[in-house]
């Protein structure tokens, strides 16, 4: 679980494909563990961009 402000907010969360919950000006998230990263290797942030060489 994590706690953020609204502009640390990924796209998924912004989205509420995740779970979210706001509680004042504070956004509290959580990843299932049944989300799987979209290139399908473990321990990967699906929305963290990748530099390409």
């Amino acid at each position: 679980m994590k706690m953020k402000v609204y502009r640390e907010l990924r796209g998924r969360e912004c989205s509420r494909r995740i779970p979210v919950v706001k509680i004042g000006p504070v956004y509290f998230t959580w990843w299932s563990s049944r989300l799987r990263p979209l290139n399908g290797q473990p321990g990967d942030d699906p929305d963290r961009s990748k530099a390409t060489p």
